[in-house]
Parts: structure tokens; C-alpha cells; sequence
């Protein structure tokens, strides 16, 4: 696995890009964790997946 990391100080908001022949079992791993360190829920709406800082969170229902 290689990783390159690019810093850019007029950058407002840091991206993370993964570019794989095929998600394995070891990038669903690191997926998730940092999915988890980020603290954000991803939600599905209208076809269109929102990540949600958990902070913000009051209520949840499901339907």
C-alpha cells in the first residue's frame, strides 16, 4: 500500500481520496476506523449519502 500525503495551506477543508484496484477486507478495515475517528454518521437520503457530525445529533427516527 503506498500513501501520499500533500499539504496546501489555501486548502479549506482536508479530502482523503483511495484509488484501489479492488476494496479488500483490509480497506473496509481502514475505512471504517477512520469513518469512527471521524465521528460523523452517513446517512442516505434521495440517493444521496450526508455525512452528520454525531455533535449535532438530538434526535434520530427511522422509518
Amino acid at each position: 500500500m503506498k500513501i501520499t500525503i500533500q499539504t496546501d495551506a489555501s486548502v479549506q477543508e482536508t479530502t482523503l481520496n483511495i484509488t484501489c484496484r479492488e476494496i479488500t477486507p483490509e480497506l473496509e478495515r481502514l475505512i471504517e476506523a477512520l469513518r469512527i475517528t471521524d465521528k460523523k454518521l452517513s446517512v442516505k437520503v434521495n440517493g444521496e449519502i450526508h455525512l452528520i457530525d454525531l455533535k449535532a445529533i438530538l434526535y434520530v427516527e427511522t422509518v
